[in-house]
C-alpha cells in the first residue's frame, strides 16, 4: 500500500448493506402494484416480488444521512403511495418512486430543525393519518410537528406549514396515526412526563411516574392541533398500532407492554389480553414475552394483526366487537420466524420479515391461522395474576419459506486470506448473532447454482438454446455442436436427446437460432440448413471448395465469412424464403463476426462488426448502403470475437482479444461511429464473447480463465465473474422449472446454471455455527481455522437443530441471567466440514484467541485462548479467567496442553518474539510457556480503561483502548519492562484496526469513524536508533499522557458502525486497499491514490457533485462526512459515481467545467473500483 508522507484515499463501497432496519410496502410506481421500500440507516431499496415468489431489486441509492424513520401514505383518492422520510438533515422528505426512470423523485421538503441525531429535533418518530390527510414526525423529547397533506388545483401534493404540538419534559417512545374515518385528523403518542422527577431529589417521583398516552388532535377547521385526551398505560408499554376504524372496524390503538397487549381509544374501557408465551426450560417460562415488531392485514370486514414477540413467535391479535365497542381482544400462536426489526404483509399474500440480524425471508401464506389459543396447556402467572395459554413452538402450518435476502449483519470479525486450496482470495467474515449466527467466505464473482449436470458423449465446443416459435415462452431445443457432430436435446418434463428437429447431426454447427416466426436456421461449414415450419428444409451449399468459418444471425438475417475472406449477407424476405443480397469479396481472413441486436420496432439489426487481422471494421445493413465501412479500429493484436450491448440508452461494441484483454467501445446508434475505448484485463487466455438474455435485457458472456458476464443493471453496466469453475461455451436458457437460467458446456458435460441474484459483488457461501462468533484465527499450513463462540442467556451444549425446526428461526434453550455458552470450534474451511468443538464447562466464556509460539518449545505451533468464568459485562467483572494452551497438530486438530488461572478478563492476545502477551482489563502482561501453567513475566498497569487488540511489529507493541485509542509500546528487555512512548490525541472507541506500516495505523471506531493515526517518520527513526531507550523511558507527557503523540492523517465518516477492518487485495495482482465491514453488513474499501494530480481532479469532482447532485434527503454532504472529525484526505467515491447516473448535459457541464471530457472522468470513476475488484 502506498503510505506517503501525505496519505490520500479513496473510499468506495463494494457491497451494499444487508440489514434492514424499516420496511414498508405499498404501490409506489403504479396502481395495484405491491412494493417494498427498505431503509438500511443510510440509503434506501426497492423491492418486488416477481412470479415465481422471488424477491427483486428495483433500485438502490445512498442518501447520504442517516435515516432515522420511514413511513407511507395515499392522498384520499389516489391510487399511488408516496413515501416520506425522518432524517439527520433536520427535514421532512416526501419522495415518489418512479420505475420507469428508476429513482426516487424529491416531491417535497420542508425544514423544521437542525441537522445532526438530537433528542429534541423531531424525526426519530414518523406517522401518517391512515386517509393520507396529515403527517406527525416527532422528536425523542418535547418536540413535536403536524403537517398537513393536500393536493393544488393541478392536483399536485402539497404540504403545510408546520403545526407545533411541543410539550415540554415529555419522553416520546411511539406514535401513531389512528384510523378516524375523515373525522378530524387525530394521533396517539406514547409518553412519559417526567416533569416531577426532576423536581424531585429522593426518587421517589421516578419510581412512581405513570406512562401515557396523549392523543393529539388536528382541527382541520382551525388550523390547530390540541391535546385532546390522555390515559394512562402500564410502566412497560413501549409499542402502538392503530386499529381500523370507520366502517372497517372500532377505531383505537392497541398498546403491548410485558406480558399483555391491550385495546384503549378514549371513551372506552381498556380491554386487556395476556400475551401466551413460549414452553421453555427453567424460568424462561416466566419472563414476560415483549413484542418487537408487527404488521396489520386489512380486507374487507376482516382485519388481523401479526405482532412478534421476542423469540420470534408471531401471535395473531384479532378483536371481538360490535359497531364500536371491543369486548375481547383474542390472541393466538401463529407461526415462528427469525426475530425482525419489520414486518411487511403484503396483499399479494407474502410476508416479508426483515431479520434483525443475518438473512431475510420472503413467506408465502397457506392459510390465515386460527384465532383462539388451545386452552388446555393455560396456567396462572403470579408477575399478571391471571391465566396465560402456553404453547410449544412448531415447524411451519400456515407460511412456507419462497425466498431469502443475504446479509451479513453483522459483521464482528474480518480476514483476508486465500481460501479453496490457495486458487483464490476471499474475505472470511463472522456474522450474525446467537443461533442466527454464521462464518461466510466472500469471493468476488456473482453466486450461482447449479441445477443439472449430464455427461456428453465428447467434449463439445459450442452450445445454443432455440425456441420454434416467436410466441414461445420458453425455449424448445438444445444444440450442441462437436467436432464433425451435432445433437440435439429437447426441453421438456426431461431434457433428452431428439433426431427429428430437422437440423443437421451429421456436422458441427457454427450458429442455429429461430428465422422468421417459426422456422429454424442451422450454419454448418458446408452451408445453411432453413427448416420451415411445416419441415420443409432448404440447404444452401457453400460454393467451390470455400467452407464458412464464422456465422451471426437475427431472426431475419444471416451473414457468413467464408474461408477465402469472402463475406455473405443474406436476409428473409416476405415469402419466408433466405435470399443472398450482398456479398463482399477478398475482406480478408476474419477472426470474429458479430451483428448488432435488432432495435425495437425494426426487422433488422442495422450495423455489423467484423474483426479481420488487428482491425475491427464496422458495416452498415441499411438497404441504402449495405456492407458498407461505417467506423473502423486498430488494435494491439487480432480479436478473438465481437459482441454488440445495448445498455442505458447506448450501444456498446465488446472486443474480446487473445491476451485475455476486453476492449469496450462505444458506438454510435445512428452513425456507426466507434468512440470512449475501455481496456480490462479478465484473463490469462483468449476472450470467446457469447450472447446472453438477462433479466430480460441483452447480456453477454466473456469466456476466458474466468467466465465474466457482463449487463445491464439499475441502468448501469455490470461486468463481473462467476464464482464457478470456467467454461467452454454457454448459451441462455429457458424452462418453466428454471425461467431464466444459462446452459453452459465444460469438458465433457452440459451443465444447467442459474445466476443467484444480479448486481452482486461477493459471492457468499455459509457455514452455520452455534453461538455468536467472538474471533476466529487461521492455522497456518492447513485449511483449518480455530472459532471462539460465546452466548449470554445460554445453556452450554443444548443447541438444537432439525430440519422442520431449524433453531436459526426458533432460537436456542435460554440459560437465565448470568449463564453463559461457549464453545472453540475447528473447521476445515475448504470442505465446511467442523474438524472438532469443544463446549466451556464451568459457566465459561471465550473472549479472545491467538496462535503463538513458544522459545522453550522450538518447532511447535499453539493456540491460546482467553475465557473468563461468570462473566458479567457492566461492570465489568468475572469470577476467574483462564488461558487454555492447545497445542496444533496440523490438519488432525487440536489438543489441550494445560489451563492457567488468571486475575481479569483476558481480553485481547498476541504472540510476541517467543512470548505471549496478554491484555488483561488495564494490564499488558507477558507470559513465557511453562509446563504446568505460564509463567507471568512482566507488566505494564498504565492503560487507561481496557485493552480491546494487540499487534506487534518488530520490537514495536501497537496496543488499542476500548476508549483512548492507540498506544505505542517498546519491551525493554535489559529492564524486563513494558514502556508506552506514545499515544493519540483525540480518544477514540476503537473497535478493529489495521497496521498500515511501521508508523500507520487504520482504525474503525464505534461511531462510524474511519482514521488512520501515525507516528512522525522522523520522530520514530530518532526513537529506535536509541540504543539505551533512556529516552523512551525517562521523558514523560503531560496530563497523564504518554510523551509523544500520533497525528491524524485521515479522518472520515462511513455513517456506520464497523468492527472489522483488513489490509490487503481481493484478487491477484490487484491493488491493495483498507477493507471495511460495518454491522449492517456493509463492504467498503479505501483505495490509495497513486498521484497527487488525480487526488486533486477528484477532489474537484466530488464538489460539483456536492452542489450538482445534492443528497437526497438534504444533508449537507460535508457536514456528513465530517460528523464528529472534519473530513481528511478522503474522497467519498459514493458521491463521485453519482456522476455517471447524470443526465449527459449535466454530465458535458461538469466535464467542461474541469477542463476534462465525458469520457475521461467516467474512464476515471471506472478505473478507481476496478484497481480492487
Amino acid at each position: 500500500m502506498l503510505c506517503t508522507a501525505t496519505m490520500y484515499l479513496y473510499s468506495v463501497t463494494l457491497q451494499k448493506a444487508g440489514g434492514i432496519q424499516k420496511a414498508v410496502y405499498g404501490s409506489f410506481s403504479a396502481p395495484k402494484v405491491q412494493e417494498i421500500v427498505v431503509s438500511r440507516g443510510k440509503s434506501l431499496e426497492v423491492f418486488t416480488t416477481d412470479g415465481e415468489g422471488r424477491l427483486i431489486s428495483l433500485y438502490y441509492t445512498e442518501v447520504f444521512g442517516t435515516i432515522l424513520s420511514l413511513s407511507t401514505f395515499r392522498l384520499t383518492g389516489g391510487n399511488r403511495d408516496y413515501i416520506i422520510v425522518g432524517s439527520d438533515s433536520g427535514k421532512i422528505t416526501i419522495l415518489m418512486y418512479e420505475r420507469e426512470k428508476a429513482t426516487f423523485v424529491k416531491i417535497h421538503q420542508e425544514t423544521f430543525g437542525k441537522s445532526g441525531s438530537r433528542r429534541i429535533v423531531p424525526g426519530s418518530y414518523l406517522t401518517c393519518d391512515p386517509r393520507g390527510r396529515a403527517v406527525l414526525i416527532s422528536a425523542i423529547e418535547k418536540q413535536k410537528f403536524v403537517y398537513v397533506l393536500n393536493r393544488d388545483g393541478a392536483a399536485n401534493l402539497t404540504i403545510s406549514s408546520p403545526l407545533e404540538a411541543h410539550k415540554s419534559h415529555t419522553i416520546t417512545f411511539d406514535v401513531v396515526g389512528m384510523d378516524v374515518d375523515y373525522e378530524n385528523p387525530c394521533f396517539a403518542c406514547l409518553e412519559l412526563d417526567y416533569s416531577e422527577v426532576d423536581e424531585d431529589a429522593t426518587g421517589e417521583a421516578a419510581a412512581s411516574v405513570e406512562k401515557q398516552i396523549t392523543y393529539y388532535e388536528l382541527d382541520l377547521g382551525l388550523n390547530h392541533v390540541v391535546r385532546k385526551a390522555t390515559l394512562a398505560v402500564e410502566r412497560s408499554a413501549h409499542a402502538l398500532y392503530a386499529v381500523p376504524g370507520g366502517g372497517d372496524g372500532p377505531g383505537g390503538v392497541l398498546v403491548c407492554s410485558e406480558g399483555l397487549i391491550s385495546y384503549m381509544n378514549i371513551n372506552h374501557d381498556a380491554v386487556a389480553a395476556p400475551i401466551p408465551r413460549r414452553e421453555q426450560v427453567g424460568d424462561a417460562s416466566l419472563r414476560p414475552p415483549v413484542i418487537v415488531t408487527g404488521a396489520l392485514h386489512k380486507q374487507k370486514k376482516m382485519f388481523f394483526f401479526l405482532l412478534q414477540t421476542d423469540v420470534g413467535d408471531l401471535m395473531k391479535v384479532t378483536l371481538d366487537y360490535e359497531k364500536n365497542k371491543v369486548s375481547r381482544v383474542k390472541i393466538a400462536y401463529f407461526d415462528t420466524v427469525p426475530i425482525a426489526s419489520s414486518i411487511c404483509v403484503l396483499r399479494s399474500g407474502y410476508l416479508f420479515v426483515a431479520a434483525e440480524f443475518s438473512n431475510h425471508c420472503l413467506f408465502q401464506f397457506r392459510s390465515i391461522g386460527e384465532d383462539e389459543m388451545d386452552l388446555s396447556r393455560a396456567r396462572e402467572v403470579k408477575d399478571l395474576g391471571t391465566v396465560v395459554p402456553f404453547y410449544s413452538p412448531r415447524p411451519w402450518e400456515n407460511i412456507s419459506l419462497a425466498d431469502e435476502i443475504e446479509s451479513l449483519s453483522p459483521v464482528t470479525k474480518m480476514e483476508l486470506t486465500d481460501v479453496q486450496g490457495g486458487s483464490g482470495k476471499g474475505l472470511i467474515c463472522l456474522c450474525g448473532r446467537g443461533a442466527r449466527s454464521s462464518i461466510r467466505v466472500l469471493q468476488y464473482g456473482m453466486g450461482i447454482t447449479e441445477m443439472a449436470v449430464s455427461d456428453m458423449p465428447g467434449n463439445p465446443s459450442s452450445v445454443w438454446t432455440v425456441k420454434t416459435s416467436a410466441r414461445a415462452e420458453h425455449d424448445d431445443y438444445i444444440v450442441v455442436s462437436f467436432v464433425g457432430a451435432t445433437l440435439v436435446l429437447s426441453i421438456g418434463e426431461r431434457v433428452e436427446e431428439v433426431t427429428d428437429s430437422g437440423l443437421l447431426l451429421s456436422s458441427s454447427t457454427l450458429a442455429v437460432g429461430r428465422l422468421g416466426d417459426d422456422a429454424l436456421v442451422q450454419v454448418h461449414p458446408h452451408g445453411i440448413r432453413h427448416v420451415r415450419s411445416d419441415r420443409r428444409i432448404n440447404d444452401w451449399k457453400a460454393p467451390g471448395r470455400q467452407q464458412v468459418s464464422h456465422a451471426s444471425l437475427t431472426s431475419t438475417q444471416v451473414v457468413l465469412c467464408m474461408t477465402g475472406g469472402d463475406v455473405l449477407y443474406f436476409e428473409l424476405d416476405v415469402s419466408g424464403q433466405l435470399l443472398e443480397v450482398e456479398r463482399v469479396e477478398g475482406l480478408g481472413e476474419v477472426q470474429a463476426l458479430s451483428l448488432s441486436p435488432v432495435d425495437e420496432g425494426r426487422k433488422r439489426a442495422k450495423f455489423m462488426a467484423v474483426a479481420v487481422g488487428s482491425i475491427v471494421r464496422v458495416l452498415s445493413l441499411d438497404p441504402q448502403n449495405t456492407m458498407e465501412t461505417v467506423a473502423s479500429q486498430g488494435l494491439s493484436e487480432n480479436a478473438q470475437s465481437l459482441c454488440f450491448l445495448p445498455a442505458g440508452g447506448l450501444m456498446y461494441l465488446y472486443i474480446g482479444l487473445g491476451s485475455g484483454i476486453l476492449i469496450r467501445s462505444t458506438i454510435d446508434k445512428i452513425t456507426g461511429a466507434l468512440s470512449d475505448n475501455r481496456t480490462r484485463l479478465i484473463g490469462a487466455r483468449g476472450i470467446r464473447l457469447r450472447e446472453l438474455r438477462l433479466n430480460g435485457e441483452s447480456a453477454f458472456a466473456a469466456l476466458s480463465s474466468k467466465t465474466w458476464v457482463g449487463y445491464s443493471y439499475q441502468r448501469r453496466v455490470q461486468l463481473a465473474p462467476l464464482a464457478y469453475t470456467p467454461v467452454e461455451d454457454v448459451s441462455s436458457f429457458s424452462s418453466p422449472d428454471c425461467p431464466e437460467g444459462i446452459v453452459a458446456v465444460a469438458g465433457n458435460t452440459l451443465r444447467i446454471l442459474s445466476i443467484d441474484r444480479l448486481g452482486e459483488v461477493l459471492h457468499q457461501t455459509a457455514f452455520p455455527l452455534d453461538y455468536t462468533p467472538r474471533s476466529f484465527v487461521r492455522i497456518s499450513g492447513t485449511s483449518l481455522i480455530a472459532i471462539i463462540e460465546a452466548d449470554h442467556n445460554a445453556i452450554a451444549s443444548t443447541v438444537t437443530d432439525t430440519d422442520e425446526m431449524p433453531k436459526s428461526v426458533f432460537g436456542v434453550v435460554p440459560g437465565g441471567k448470568g449463564k453463559w455458552g461457549s464453545r472453540i470450534r475447528v473447521m476445515d474451511l475448504d470442505k465446511g466440514v467442523t474438524v472438532q468443538c469443544f463446549a466451556l464447562a464451568n459457566n465459561e466464556a471465550a473472549v479472545s484467541l491467538c496462535i503463538s509460539a513458544f522459545a522453550d518449545r522450538p518447532g511447535e505451533q499453539f493456540l491460546v485462548v482467553g475465557a473468563a468464568s461468570d462473566m458479567v459485562l457492566q461492570p465489568r467483572s468475572c469470577s476467574s479467567g483462564f488461558l487454555y494452551l492447545y497445542r496444533i497438530n496440523g490438519s488432525q486438530g487440536i489438543e489441550i496442553v494445560h489451563k492457567t488461572a488468571i486475575d481479569g478478563i483476558p481480553s485481547a492476545l498476541a504472540s510476541f518474539k517467543g512470548r505471549l502477551l496478554v491484555g488483561v482489563g488495564k494490564l499488558l502482561r507477558i507470559y513465557d510457556g511453562g509446563k504446568k501453567k505460564l509463567l507471568k513475566k512482566s507488566e505494564n498497569k498504565f492503560f487507561p480503561n481496557l485493552i480491546t487488540s494487540i499487534s506487534v511489529r518488530g520490537e514495536r507493541i501497537y496496543v488499542s483502548d476500548v476508549a483512548e485509542a492507540f498506544h505505542l509500546v517498546r519491551y525493554k528487555k535489559s529492564d524486563n519492562a513494558l514502556v508506552i512512548f506514545a499515544d493519540c490525541t483525540h480518544p477514540r472507541w476503537t473497535t478493529s484496526s489495521t497496521l498500515l506500516d511501521y508508523d500507520s495505523i487504520g482504525a474503525v471506531d464505534k461511531f462510524g469513524n474511519f482514521f488512520v493515526s501515525r507516528l512522525d517518520a522522523k520522530l520514530s527513526e530518532e526513537l529506535d536508533e536509541d540504543p539505551t531507550g533512556a529516552r523512551i523511558k525517562w521523558e514523560y507527557g503531560t496530563l497523564n499522557g504518554a510523551q509523544y503523540k500520533m497525528d491524524d492523517v485521515i479522518n472520515f465518516h462511513m455513517g456506520e458502525t464497523s468492527c472489522a477492518l483488513v489490509r490487503g487485495s481481493l484478487q491477484a495482482g490487484g491493488d491493495e486497499a483498507i477493507i471495511t465491514a460495518g454491522v449492517m453488513g456493509t463492504i467498503g474499501a479505501f483505495i490509495p491514490f497513486l498521484t497527487a494530480s488525480d487526488y486533486k481532479l477528484f477532489q474537484s469532482l466530488e464538489m460539483h457533485m456536492r452542489q450538482e447532485n445534492p443528497p437526497l434527503l438534504g444533508r449537507d454532504h460535508l457536514a456528513y462526512r465530517s460528523s464528529y472529525f472534519p473530513v481528511k484526505g478522503t474522497i467519498d467515491g459514493d458521491m463521485v459515481e453519482t456522476f455517471l447516473s447524470l443526465s449527459p448535459e449535466r454530465q458535458r457541464d461538469i466535464a467542461d467545467s474541469l477542463d476534462r471530457s465525458v469520457s475521461e472522468l467516467q474512464k476515471k470513476i471506472e478505473d478507481m473500483r476496478n484497481r480492487i475488484l
